[in-house]
């Protein structure tokens, strides 16, 4: 029973598994992130300021007259064809998912042994500290 108490604290607690849960984490949201790649992309964009330097009707004199200038435009960007990296993206970042996944596991598992080891030399150092 105190075991239990000893290894669920530990887990908690230890580095080990924080990193672990951070790296399954960051998988996740890459994959998250590359999914979205197959989603079209609308964009605008706009600008506008005044800018000296411009020639009207041909004449120098308006050179140094302050003029305004704009600009606006809108973007769409349709994912068609990109020679299935998407699709490969896909599965490495699944396989990092898989590989965080089995990291915290095995972590879980190290912890969990270094608890028991801990609690049976501790037993053992008790027994041998009563027969003396």
């Amino acid at each position: 029973m105190v075991a239990d108490s000893l290894v669920s604290y530990a887990i908690n607690n230890r580095d080990e598994i924080k990193i672990a849960n951070e790296k399954a984490k960051i998988a996740d949201l890459t994959y998250r992130f590359i999914q979205a790649q197959y989603n079209p992309i609308f964009e605008f964009y706009a600008s506008a300021g005044w800018k000296n330097g411009y020639m009207q009707n041909g004449h120098t004199s308006d050179l140094y007259i302050m003029t305004a200038n704009y600009s606006a435009g809108i973007g769409l960007t349709i994912p068609i064809f990109n020679a299935t990296r998407t699709k490969n993206n896909l599965h490495l970042t699944k396989s990092q998912m898989q590989s965080a996944g089995y990291e915290l596991e095995v972590a879980k598992r190290n912890i969990t042994n270094e608890v028991v080891q801990a609690k049976a030399n501790m037993a053992a150092s008790e027994e041998k500290n009563q027969t003396i």
